[in-house]
């Protein structure tokens, strides 16, 4: 970096670096190529700083320290089909056991009685939206030779159990799926149009062959036995006393239900 390219000066107590010819696109470097320097911002709280760790090459946000990208009240603006956050990477590796995972986060809790926990992916809108509208989307895309050997999905929710007695009053699902309706809210199905609403959303697109519709399923259960009394079970009961509607197509469809176990 030439000597002349930047100048400093301090004002109100501020130091301040320009540029010494606007437009010279100037730098500031801290160490050079391979060997850099450890630089530290501190905060007004106590332990609280963002340091560049050259040894890590690696940026740390410490003690209370957080990235704010935007606010509630002065959003970055963003313009369709330019991301305001990009991560991009690749990996090379081979391992059967080790998964590649290009972005973490990892959230411990430690007060009793606490709730949430979890990341926050919200959309809001007050106006009429086009054909699609979403707060998260997990996207796989396989090119002519990308396979699998055991299990691919798009999206992947696992609850890990103790080896322990959990007592009573909790319940445990990986997944939950939950429809908030308002109090005015108008849901006209009809045969399947209108304004249908429902807990999922399963479609077939992109098939021109219709292999999935000669051998795909609606979901595969993994880790039953079927038995009396179990969670699958045979069932010898002569009549249904209930049903579930689906719907295929614009055609509702119903599920038998029974209330009378095996």
């Amino acid at each position: 970096m030439p000597a002349t390219a930047v100048k400093s000066k301090w004002s109100s107590g501020n130091l301040i670096f320009t540029e010494r010819v606007i437009g010279n696109g100037a730098q500031v470097h801290f160490g050079i190529d391979d060997d850099g320097l450890d630089v530290k911002f501190f905060g007004a709280t106590a332990s609280a700083y963002m340091l560049w760790d050259e040894s890590a090459d690696a940026l740390v946000f410490a003690g209370l320290a957080k990235v704010d990208i935007g606010s509630s009240g002065t959003p970055l603006v963003l313009t369709a089909g330019t991301p305001i956050f990009e991560l991009y990477s690749t990996c090379a590796s081979t391992s059967g056991s080790t998964s590649a995972q290009p972005f973490v986060v990892q959230s411990t809790m430690t007060g009793t009685g606490g709730v949430g926990g979890r990341s926050l992916f919200r959309l809001d809108t007050n106006v009429t939206l086009g054909g699609w509208a979403n707060a998260l989307k997990a996207y796989v895309e396989l090119g002519a030779s990308g396979k699998v050997t055991g299990l691919m999905s798009s999206f992947c929710a696992e609850l890990k159990m103790p080896n322990a007695n959990m007592g009573s009053g909790g319940q445990y699902f990986p997944l939950e799926v939950e429809y908030v309706a308002g109090g005015t809210s108008l849901v006209t199905a009809g045969s399947g149009g209108g304004n249908l609403a429902g807990f999922a959303y399963f479609g077939n697109t992109g098939d021109p062959d219709g292999d999935f519709d000669d051998n795909g399923c609606l979901f595969r259960i993994d880790g039953l036995t079927v038995g009396s009394g179990h969670l699958f079970q045979v069932n010898t009961a002569a009549d249904a006393t209930h049903a579930l509607r689906i719907i295929v197509g614009t055609t509702p469809y119903y599920i038998m239900l029974t209330n009378v176990g095996a």
